[in-house]
């Protein structure tokens, strides 16, 4: 951060945090050590028919791996598939939400397959081909995104307070798997239930950029911040402390109306049971 000038005691204007310590940097996810290895994909040395067909296969399986991220043809498909490879992360960046909360950046580390447009992946539909989702395409959406101005003019011509929105995203690889091949995580929850299961696949909840506010409704909004620096909600925590730790809710106070009426049938089941045989 910029040091102090004058008599200005701050080291910035803005509502920003120091993000050195924060989780502003990109996972510990390495392309070269999560891409299999060709006896993990099944090709063996030797002079048999079956070596041989495995190094073909061998050959197609990276090559697929390459373009399409997907199997293209039987010979890649059973057994472990070419896959996506990237991860998908938020990033948090220093600038602050109205609402208390940090705002954070969506990464979709993972390619996406809309680098050539809707018509090229009708084309392919018809030819019963995968999207184009493997390595090539993934850096070359990697640079068309790197290329677009319009973050870089929202910065640029924004006021600095930050109005956010809530979105809810899927994190982890393509697998759902949220650490590298070391065990080391690439995306970690800030608070217990920040990491959500939704239709097998991990999610989490981010305060994302949503319009740039004056200084004077950024204050005014700010004044009544509902969210913690994390994300988490400040009534959630003891003595409504964002410094301590969140309340833990037991007993039958923590279920729903979903969660109510089957412990209530099952109370009725078991003292019908008792009046019957007591």
């Amino acid at each position: 951060m910029a040091a102090p000038m004058g008599n200005e005691k701050r080291s910035s204007v803005l509502p920003a945090e120091d993000t050195s310590s924060m989780d502003s940097q990109p996972p510990e996810y390495s392309f070269a050590d999560e891409l299999p290895f060709p006896d993990q994909v099944g090709v063996r040395r030797g002079g048999s028919l079956d070596d041989v067909a495995s190094g073909v296969r061998g050959i197609a399986w990276y090559a697929d791996m390459i373009g399409f991220g997907s199997p293209s043809t039987d010979i890649t498909r059973g057994g472990l598939e070419p896959f996506p490879m990237g991860v998908n992360y938020f990033t948090r960046t220093p600038t602050k939400c109205s609402n208390g909360a940090d705002m954070w950046v969506y990464v979709n580390g993972i390619p996406k397959g809309d680098l050539f447009g809707q018509k090229v992946k009708e084309a392919l539909r018809r030819l019963d081909l995968p999207n184009l989702q493997g390595l090539a395409p993934g850096i070359l959406e990697d640079a068309r995104d790197g290329l677009n101005p319009v973050p870089i003019a929202n910065a640029v011509f924004g006021t600095g307070y930050a109005k956010c929105k809530e979105v809810t995203l899927p994190v982890g690889d393509h697998f759902g798997r949220l650490k590298n091949i070391d065990g080391k995580e690439m995306v970690r929850p800030l608070f217990p239930g920040d990491i959500k299961m939704i239709g097998n696949r991990p999610h989490q909840k981010r305060f994302v950029f949503d319009k740039w506010l004056t200084k004077e409704d950024w204050d005014k909004e700010n004044q009544s911040a509902t969210y913690c620096p994390d994300g988490s909600v400040i009534a959630d925590h003891d003595e409504n402390d964002c410094k301590k730790p969140m309340m833990k809710k037991e007993g039958f106070t923590n279920l729903g109306a979903e969660g109510s009426l089957p412990v209530a049938l099952l109370l009725a089941l078991a003292a019908a049971l008792w009046v019957r045989f007591k």
